[in-house]
């Protein structure tokens, strides 16, 4: 590959370190910093990496509202939902929140304490433990999980949401017949009633998770035209739900961030010469532009990783950037339903799990060590699919490299 290609090829074989530099390094924003106020609209996960390069920019460096697409296989996609969801809920002591569900309860329930835990172990309250445990009861207390069994539930949370039914409790009607967590249960019920007049009707936040489900539902219920007035439907109540103004009640201010409702989906691996899943009824065969020729993109996979095992990554983001991102392109990976979650959300991002052994590879790299026997510790590439907010094709710029452990989503030491 040529250095002019502006790939791993040019960033890693440049003539000089100057030009290296330049075509690695970051976009500088000269823009002013957001005021306090301003910057408490936004709503942010922690991980700056994912703030300020996917999510966001290194200007707003988070979330303003609006309905926003995950897509990624296992839990990933929903640890990151409700990592933004309880760093938010953390800085606003009068927000709630509403995770919708097909997940098993006591699942739902083991990924919101971890992010919890995470949450708290990376930006520790400097007012003690017992500070913080009552902030994590207040947290848990202000999350209604739902859990659902097929679209016509989906239907009904939403009319909830549209009504302004006013918050409950930690667990919602729907699971009243689930096991529950005694532990949280006890402990929320008794701040429940002290509170409930404080809490706003509307949450905050949305997260909606396993939407490729209902898509599907309503693609083999459709029949011609119909699938297209049951995808506008969903549509326009999200985006309304989303349009709506922030939640009001004691303690909001009028600065108050707009609602954000996650959708997230699943992905597939395309095998090359696979027709696209259908998504509005009919294939699009339309592809990613960035895709290279199969043989192409073994070259260039193979120099990414040979990058990577010799280190020469070490000490340049930029690089160690690039290279994730060439090994993500050839996975092949990419969203279910992906021209039908471009269309719905005002931002729409993809997840890609590198390969396992790149974890021990990077933690190495770093001087760590990192155990990953169980899957519990991964690195993950986010590109932005589409974003309502972009010009030009300044998305293919935006991407980054986390790392995932035990539940929660952090930056990448390298990155």
């Amino acid at each position: 590959m040529s250095q002019d290609d502006g790939g791993v090829g040019g960033a890693l074989e440049g003539e000089t370190e100057d030009s290296t530099s330049l075509r690695i390094q970051d976009v500088v924003h000269t823009q002013p910093l957001l005021s306090p106020a301003a910057a408490a609209a936004y709503y942010r996960s922690g991980c700056s990496e994912l703030d300020e390069r996917i999510l966001g920019n290194c200007v707003t460096g988070g979330l303003s509202g609006g309905v926003v697409g995950i897509s990624s296989e296992g839990d990933v996609g929903i640890s990151v939902a409700l990592q933004v969801a309880v760093s938010h809920l953390r800085r606003d002591t009068t927000a709630t929140a509403r995770l919708v569900t097909t997940l098993p309860m006591e699942h739902a329930v083991r990924l919101l304490k971890g992010v919890l835990k995470g949450v708290f172990k990376s930006r520790p309250d400097t007012n003690g433990k017992g500070k913080d445990k009552d902030a994590k009861l207040s947290i848990l207390g202000r999350v209604l999980i739902s859990r659902i069994y097929a679209h016509d539930d989906l239907q009904a949370v939403l009319g909830e949401l549209e009504a302004g039914v006013p918050f409950r409790r930690l667990w919602s009607a729907t699971s009243s017949g689930q096991e529950q967590d005694t532990q949280v249960r006890d402990a929320t019920d008794g701040a429940d009633g002290a509170d409930a007049s404080s809490r706003p009707a509307s949450p905050s936040i949305v997260i909606l998770t396993e939407v490729d489900h209902h898509f599907k539902w309503m693609r083999l219920q459709g029949q011609g035209g119909r699938v297209h007035e049951l995808y506008g439907q969903l549509m326009r109540r999200l985006r309304a739900l989303a349009a709506a103004p922030p939640p009001s009640g004691p303690g909001r201010s009028s600065s108050s961030s707009r609602p954000l409702i996650f959708l997230l989906n699943s992905t597939l691996v395309r095998v090359p010469g696979q027709k696209p899943e259908a998504g509005f009824g009919v294939y699009d065969y339309e592809t990613r532009d960035t895709v290279l020729p199969a043989s192409n993109q073994d070259a260039t996979y193979q120099l990414a990783l040979a990058a990577l095992q010799q280190g020469r990554h070490i000490g340049r983001p930029g690089a160690f950037r690039l290279c994730c991102d060439e090994l993500a392109r050839a996975q092949c990976t990419e969203p279910r339903y992906r021209y039908l979650m471009n269309y719905y959300c005002r931002l729409h991002i993809c997840l890609t799990r590198l390969p396992p052994d790149l974890v021990d590879l990077w933690a190495g790299s770093e001087g760590g060590s990192v155990h990953n026997a169980s899957g519990e510790s991964s690195l993950w590439v986010g590109n932005v699919e589409t974003d309502e907010n972009e010009l030009g094709y300044r998305m293919a710029d935006r991407f980054g490299v986390v790392h995932y452990l035990q539940g929660f989503v952090q930056d990448a030491s390298s990155a």
